[in-house]
């Protein structure tokens, strides 16, 4: 593979064996990835780094994927950068029979 067909994917879940698993898809395979438990940190990394494609966990303890990604697009350099948001159930003691 040619260094111009890889891109850079930032992986944000605050559970590092979610970011693992999606590491380990194939689709993913095409270039470098990188994971961030919490919002702060990915915004971080995204001012030092180029990243083709952010894959977001909707439900996060600091800030939500939805939030983060209006944060994301806020700036200019990321207003066409690829976000996907990866939603969760979240199960809370009204849910249970």
């Amino acid at each position: 593979m040619h260094t111009k067909d890889k891109v850079n994917i930032l992986m944000v879940d605050d559970q590092p064996a979610k970011a693992d698993e999606l590491r380990d898809h194939s689709f993913l395979t095409r270039g470098e990835s990188d994971s961030r438990q919490f919002g702060k940190e990915a915004l971080d990394h995204l001012l030092k780094t180029e990243i083709a494609v952010v894959l977001m966990d909707v439900c996060m303890p600091d800030v939500d994927g939805f939030e983060l990604a209006a944060m994301i697009r806020q700036h200019p350099r990321f207003q066409k950068t690829a976000i996907i948001l990866i939603s969760a159930i979240h199960l809370t003691d009204l849910d249970s029979p």
